[in-house]
């Protein structure tokens, strides 16, 4: 509309008639008078509002005006004789306040005439506030719809960068994606052999023995299945997650696909594949929260299903990554000799975040995935540096070799490749290397299989051989828990000056009764700089770690008070962490009831990604429902952080 020919328009004065109706109407908050002029050689609708309190006291002027032709309006705030204003807002939005809610007076018309041209103007009958409400609406969603029609445009142009899907990208699908999702149906019988059927080859076959659930090997192709009775086989349905990451213009584009098998018959099961996601990254993988798009509801308002923009959409934190053409996609990239194809390819059963791969690569992984060492690849990437990450397990970002990488002396490093090892098998051969000592495959396994602790290594005052027989001696406890509570002790043994080479004070007879004994006179050396340090990240740590699921919380300590009254009213040792809780070396946490947060329920550590230990009263065990609600906080403090690190939704 032309502001400037408006502005020349005399602005209406109120009237006697008008401060008398004012004073009659005592539910009015304003006096409408309409007039119809010729602006801008378009017929104008105008709208003088008085306010009714100020017409009370004998003030004349208009408060605001509310100016319409057929395909468009504004109001003029007139209440600055000075200065012009000019509102796009509607009638009600300006006007209408919430105290009004029932008063059908709070605007009144002064008089008939002014009734009849806004009925006459908009050639429409009724209330004449919702005949102009009517019409502000209607071109208010035209102005929307034209926004949307150009962001549509602009999200269309954008996907036409989006090349077509790879010819075998359905088969590699039903193949690698869904590669748990092949059973092998058997009819059950009470003999021996039973007839079955394979839903990778399509082929009948005989089974020998087979047990619902069990995993096994299909007679006919070698593939891996799960035997499934037939009695028991009803309306399976298997999903998994999808990354195809392809070239788009001079970056990249991650499609994040949901893939669904349907065994509703087992002959011909049905199989189906939605694209969920697309996000656009630069050359250098970055991906910001306007690169991210999603197939949903285009707006609330409009109901229509398309590509929409969405800044909670991202990339899969776990699913399968389309292999084939990824030699070819990495190509010029920092990543272009990375094997990352080759570690997929090797590994079709693993879920893999593809963006933290690129974004966070390091030159090592290339000769890790060359010589097999694919668990310390996947396990680097899963781990965020966000997070603690200070046990010994990292792999550096830059190194001069393979050697320096690992930290290990060139001599285990056959033993490594032999063994493909996890992050917490190389701490372990770290922590002897670092020691002095000499270890193998055999005995790092079976360390891990017992006490997954490197520190079992570390310990200069003996032998793993040693440990491990001291610790299977703590009958009816746990090897872990054991563990823990004597490493603890001997660090309160080093602390207060005791003799380590003494085999007594080293393995005591009753490790728990010393190990409390020992606990409580280092409690009495805990300095205030601790506490001070524990106050200071408090704020910190409560941002990144607290967290709430269902009936409980999980809870961040305020100062090292807490941690001490912890393991007093837990009977446990962690009042002994607050050294390492100052230090950043670990984190303490408390899971409680939300109910009542206030009573101690379960004693959390928590370092390098992962809960190392959750101990109830007197170190006792968690219950299943308490080992459910530890997985789900360990992913969602990963998600967060990775979405803080990279500031994109991670789904």
């Amino acid at each position: 509309m032309d502001k400037r020919e408006l502005r020349k328009i005399p602005a209406l004065r109120a009237t006697p008639q008008d401060i008398s109706l004012a004073k009659r109407v005592s539910g009015a908050k304003y006096i409408a008078k309409s007039e119809v002029r010729i602006c801008a050689h378009k017929k104008t609708l105008l709208l003088n509002l008085f306010r009714a309190p100020e017409l009370r006291i004998g003030k004349v002027e208009a408060a605001f005006r509310v100016c319409c032709t057929h395909d468009d309006y504004i109001t003029q705030d007139m209440q600055n004789a000075t200065a012009c204003k000019w509102l796009t807002g509607k009638l009600y939005s300006i006007t209408w306040e919430y105290d009004d809610y029932g008063n059908g007076d709070f605007i009144t018309f002064s008089d008939d005439e002014s009734v009849n041209l806004v009925h006459k103007f908009f050639h429409k009958e009724g209330d004449p506030i919702r005949v102009i409400h009517d019409f502000q609406e209607s071109i208010a969603h035209e102005r929307l719809m034209c926004r949307y029609r150009e962001l549509m445009h602009q999200i269309d142009e954008r996907m036409k960068l989006v090349p077509s899907l790879p010819h075998d990208f359905r088969h590699w699908v039903e193949e690698y994606a869904l590669y748990d999702s092949r059973y092998l149906v058997y009819q059950y019988s009470r003999k021996k052999q039973m007839d079955g059927y394979c839903t990778h080859c399509h082929h009948d076959v005989k089974v020998i023995n087979p047990k619902h659930n069990q995993k096994g090997i299909c007679p006919h192709c070698g593939s891996h299945v799960i035997f499934k009775a037939a009695g028991k086989f009803h309306h399976q349905l298997d999903r998994e997650h999808v990354t195809l990451i392809q070239r788009a213009g001079d970056g990249f584009v991650f499609r994040c696909f949901t893939a669904y098998k349907r065994y509703d018959n087992i002959r011909k099961p049905d199989m189906a594949i939605y694209e969920d996601m697309r996000s656009f990254a630069d050359k250098g993988f970055q991906i910001t929260s306007e690169d991210a798009y999603k197939w949903d509801s285009f707006r609330p308002n409009v109901n229509i299903v398309r590509w929409k923009d969405d800044p909670a959409a991202g990339v899969w934190y776990e699913g399968k990554v389309y292999w084939n053409n990824l030699q070819e996609v990495l190509q010029g990239t920092k990543c272009q000799y990375s094997a990352l194809w080759t570690l997929l390819e090797r590994n079709p059963d693993k879920r893999f975040y593809p963006l933290g791969f690129l974004l966070n690569y390091k030159p090592s992984y290339e000769y890790l995935i060359k010589l097999g060492m694919y668990n310390l690849v996947f396990e680097d990437v899963n781990s965020s540096e966000y997070l603690y990450s200070n046990n010994g397990t990292d792999i550096p970002k830059e190194s001069k070799s393979i050697v320096e990488a690992l930290g290990i002396p060139k001599t285990m490093l056959s033993m490594l490749k032999m063994m493909n090892p996890t992050k917490n098998e190389l701490s372990m051969f770290r922590a002897a290397a670092a020691a002095g000592k000499w270890t193998t495959p055999e005995e790092v396994r079976r360390v891990e299989s017992v006490i997954p602790d490197a520190r079992v290594f570390s310990v200069p005052e003996t032998t793993p051989h040693k440990i491990m027989r001291y610790i299977e001696q703590q009958k009816g406890r746990n090897a872990e828990h054991a563990f823990r509570e004597w490493i603890d002790y001997i660090g309160f043994c080093r602390k207060l000056g005791y003799d380590m080479g003494n085999s007594f004070i080293l393995f005591p007879k009753e490790l728990k009764k010393s190990h409390d004994t020992l606990m409580n006179r280092i409690k009495i050396k805990n300095s205030r700089a601790e506490d001070k340090k524990i106050r200071a990240m408090f704020k910190e740590y409560q941002r990144r770690f607290e967290w709430q699921q269902g009936n409980y919380v999980m809870l961040v300590p305020r100062c090292a008070a807490d941690i001490i009254k912890e393991g007093q009213d837990q009977h446990n040792c962690v009042g002994g962490y607050v050294k390492s809780v100052a230090e950043k070396a670990t984190v303490v946490l408390f899971l409680r009831k939300k109910e009542n947060p206030k009573k101690s329920l379960y004693t959390v550590e928590y370092c390098d990604g992962k809960v190392m230990q959750c101990r109830s009263f007197s170190n006792g065990p968690m219950t299943s429902e308490v080992e459910k609600l530890i997985k789900q906080f360990e992913r969602d403090i990963l998600c967060r952080a990775e979405k803080e690190k990279i500031g994109v939704g991670v789904a």
